[in-house]
């Protein structure tokens, strides 16, 4: 078995590499297929692989193998465990994956069914670890309900960073788990969880869904209220749109539209999407910058939706990515509050009244 990518002796290329004797049933053009990253999942002759040339032949790649170099700058856009993850992809006539090819597992480059291409000075027992952390369900056993800190965590409820009043959570009444023991707890907490910290707005960033009552669904007393007060704001933005288009205009829509609902509408408020983790994540982060909490905090706070044990995994190197185009800095975490205001002014998102606004409300001011 040949290993499936090879990296330059100058550290600054990446070739993927597809053996055809792995897949004998493939048929048709073989793509680079980013999972979870900005590039591009469509029928792009910039990531088809081609026939390998003599030059792979000394590397021992086979005559009959394909090939596809890149540079790690280009691939330097981190997945869910904060590093570039893939498969292959055979496509079909509309442009779109037809088929996803599961690279051949190898221990330390490796993360929920995709390869993952670790850069210079990267820990492979970080990843590791990391596979090992999302790999891990939990049940209702290993949490303590009478304990504030294991309701929060199953909840994934929690205040987010430098502010009084802004609060994020799972979604109150869509269950995405339904086949874990712990969902329909995690609902009923999400619920009782609103009552205690008294929300009183509600931000959701995942579209108006009803609720499914034949799947235990059900929208609290405090929620109905709310909603009958016109209190919830209902935006739909996308996984994609939060991390990798963060500075287009489409998620900057998004922000605008919470930074004036927030507003204009009474405190606390709470902040979700399906699972809190990813738009929530990201919006939360911003609002956490704008209110003066510093980077390391904010990582922490979004990384604790691992502590659910859902299957899912978040590592910082995702959400700084987001925070980087905002910002324009590869390495955000300096005078963070500043260079997020400046972004929203700039762009015309908010103007310094209602950003001025906003910071003194999310304060308790």
């Amino acid at each position: 078995m040949i290993e499936p990518w090879l990296l330059s002796e100058d550290e600054k290329r990446f070739t993927f590499v597809f053996d055809p004797a792995l897949y004998p049933r493939t048929e048709g053009p073989v793509y680079v297929y980013g999972t979870f990253t900005g590039w591009k999942p469509v029928a792009d002759a910039e990531w088809r692989m081609v026939p390998s040339g003599s030059r792979y032949r000394e590397k021992g790649v086979p005559r009959n193998a394909l090939v596809l170099e890149k540079t790690l700058s280009v691939l330097g856009i981190p997945g869910n465990c904060g590093l570039p993850e893939f498969k292959y992809a055979l496509i079909g006539h509309d442009g779109r994956p037809r088929d996803l090819l599961p690279v051949q597992r190898a221990e330390g480059f490796y993360f929920q069914q995709n390869a993952v291409i670790r850069f210079p000075g990267d820990r492979p027992e970080t990843l590791i670890l990391a596979a090992r952390t999302a790999e891990r369900i939990k049940g209702l056993k290993d949490f303590d309900l009478s304990l504030p800190e294991d309701r929060m965590s199953l909840a994934n409820f929690r205040k987010v960073p430098g502010t009084s009043c802004l609060y994020r959570s799972y979604h109150p009444y869509k269950m995405s788990f339904t086949h874990l023991e712990t969902e329909t707890t995690r609902s009923r907490l999400v619920k009782d969880l609103m009552d205690e910290t008294g929300i009183r707005s509600i931000v959701c960033l995942c579209g108006n869904e009803s609720a499914d009552e034949s799947l235990g669904e059900s929208i609290g007393n405090r929620q109905l209220g709310i909603m009958a007060a016109g209190h919830q704001l209902y935006v739909d933005t996308s996984y994609e749109e939060a991390y990798f288009n963060t500075a287009g205009k489409d998620f900057g829509s998004v922000l605008g539209q919470i930074i004036r609902f927030i507003v204009a509408n009474p405190p606390p408020y709470l902040v979700h999407c399906r699972l809190g983790s990813d738009r929530t994540g990201v919006v939360c982060a911003i609002l956490a910058a704008l209110s003066g909490a510093g980077l390391s905090g904010i990582v922490g706070d979004y990384e604790g939706t691992r502590n659910m044990g859902i299957g899912e995994y978040r590592d910082g190197r995702l959400l700084r990515h987001a925070l980087s185009q905002l910002t324009g800095h590869a390495s955000p975490g300096e005078n963070l509050q500043q260079a997020m205001r400046g972004y929203l002014l700039s762009s015309g998102i908010a103007d310094a009244t209602l950003l001025d606004s906003l910071i003194a409300i999310l304060a308790g001011k």
